[in-house]
């Protein structure tokens, strides 16, 4: 029989090789996103957070304000941001956060084998390694979030008298109020850190200051938002909790959404390491306060991400994200730890396999890959890429026409739009030289900073829509007569994907 010793035995990876790995992923993906950088312009809901910079609110009817505040930063002279200047920023900082859950993880007490272990799983999570490259709330919710875990872990790893439990706790609550500041799910962050404050043995710092001091850092920053919220009715909450929610209920169809999401943004074979990451720390949970506190900050905003999920037929699978953030930190800590949580080869092939969905996602977006691909079933009005190259000529022809009206010596001018997807694309690259009315069913913040009783009366509307969303002119402005339309048909792999027109309206009997 052979002695269990002669058994040659695979050397474990180095740790300054799993640093090199990870520094290399981290150059090709900034590569990467700078280069489609330059190509790209806003997605929808990227342009309506740069609305949000033109006016600096602390909320608007979607989100609050913290996304339009970030992007006030790279706003032009007339208010307008640059999607290459934006989406620069956005690649150093999805390039960047990676390495912040490495700080995270090192301050739960993982070792530097466990620090770049979490540093190379955030890497190459496809949802966040495609999805913080746009210009979303989710990225400074991401960092806050990440933040907050480690500020946390630390504090928990230290006396709970001491000062720098103090400090750390009272950097959680700011952090935990930024994530609040940036997406309402923020929230549950701040509902799993007072769970872990009050369970168990942990319950003792209760006794001191640091997290009544960190609950109040918490509210502060969030203070702004809550003011004005309170002031107006809670509009946010109405918007997002009544008005949008046309069919609200359990469904199968939202459960294959949630389900069915999960396997696209993380792929398969993330997903079976995040449900195995997860059963193990929910075995584990009792055993230390770090292992509760991400226990808590995965379960309790999944659980309820989800339920959301399942019941709303407007949310969107990617919700449930910040809660596997948590799991990233407990798999640095498991590293060295037997038995190992995860087998070598499914790590390797989850390393092989998201690697190459990023890459393939990043194609499509670089290249007309589906228009040819797909051939006669390609349907451009479903596929959100083609916004990205849409806009920049659109929004030059709307400009045009603008500049015609204002030439002719009309002043009394306003640029209307059906839907907020178009009326944010408009706004965000037209800045202050225009003002946009918009008519979404579900209500938009357009229809509050410039309400239809503003623009309906002006001696010129220029309607701007695409072929998304087709308008009945006759119908929809009885008493206005067409003086002009004007389009743009944009096309990709040789397929036209989009068709933007402009009509320029006016009062009847006017030429």
């Amino acid at each position: 029989m052979t002695d269990e010793t002669d058994v040659p035995q695979k050397p474990p990876l180095d740790v300054e090789l799993l640093a090199k790995i990870a520094l290399a992923i981290s150059v090709v993906l900034l590569g990467a996103r700078l280069m489609i950088a330059e190509e790209v312009g806003f997605g929808d809901a990227e342009a309506l957070y740069a609305v949000y910079a033109l006016f600096g609110q602390a909320t608007y009817l979607d989100h609050p304000g913290l996304v339009g505040w970030l992007g006030s930063l790279f706003a032009g002279a007339n208010g307008a941001l640059e999607p290459v200047a934006i989406h620069r920023f956005t690649a150093v900082a999805a390039t960047t956060l990676p390495w912040l859950g490495g700080l995270a993880a090192r301050g739960a007490g993982a070792s530097w084998k466990g620090v770049i272990i979490a540093v190379i799983s955030l890497l190459i999570v496809p949802e966040l390694a495609v999805g913080l490259f746009a210009f979303t709330p989710d990225l400074p919710l991401a960092a806050a979030w990440l933040g907050a875990l480690g500020l946390a872990a630390v504090a928990l790893r230290a006396e709970p008298s001491s000062t720098r439990a103090f400090g750390a706790t009272l950097g959680a609550g700011v952090c935990t109020g930024l994530a609040c500041a940036s997406k309402v799910s923020g929230v549950l962050l701040a509902v799993a850190l007072i769970a872990t404050w009050a369970a168990g043995p942990v319950r003792a710092r209760l006794r001191t200051l640091s997290p009544y001091a960190a609950v109040v850092a918490g509210a502060l920053v969030t203070l702004p938002m809550l003011l004005r919220e309170s002031s107006l009715g809670w509009p946010m909450l109405q918007h997002r909790l009544v008005n949008t929610q046309v069919g609200f209920g359990p469904s199968l169809r939202n459960l294959g959404a949630l389900i069915g999401g999960q396997l696209l943004y993380l792929t398969p074979v993330i997903a079976v390491l995040v449900v195995l990451l997860a059963i193990d720390l929910a075995r584990r949970a009792r055993q230390d306060p770090i292992d509760r506190l991400l226990f808590n900050v995965t379960v309790l905003p999944f659980g309820a991400l989800a339920v959301l999920t399942i019941l709303s037929r407007v949310a969107e699978p990617h919700w449930v994200a910040p809660a596997y953030l948590g799991l990233a930190l407990h798999l640095a800590r498991r590293v060295d730890q037997t038995p190992s949580v995860l087998g070598r080869k499914l790590s390797i092939a989850a390393v092989a396999t998201s690697l190459g969905a990023i890459a393939l996602v990043f194609a499509v977006v670089l290249f007309p890959v589906l228009p040819k691909v797909l051939g006669k079933s390609y349907e451009p009005k479903y596929d959100l890429i083609n916004d990205l190259y849409a806009w920049k000529p659109g929004a030059k022809l709307v400009e045009a026409n603008l500049q015609r009206v204002h030439d002719a010596g009309i002043d009394d001018v306003s640029v209307v739009g059906p839907h907020w997807i178009v009326c944010a694309q408009l706004q965000a690259a037209l800045g202050r030289k225009a003002t946009i009315g918009c008519e979404t069913p579900e209500g938009d913040d357009f229809q509050v900073l410039h309400p239809r009783t503003q623009w309906e009366h002006n001696a010129v509307l220029l309607y701007v829509t695409d072929d998304r969303f087709p308008v009945d002119m006759a119908k929809a402005f009885p008493n206005r007569a067409v003086q002009g339309v004007n389009r743009i048909g944009i096309r990709r792999g040789g397929v036209l994907v989009r068709t933007i027109r402009v009509v320029q309206l006016g009062r009847m009997g006017s030429s």
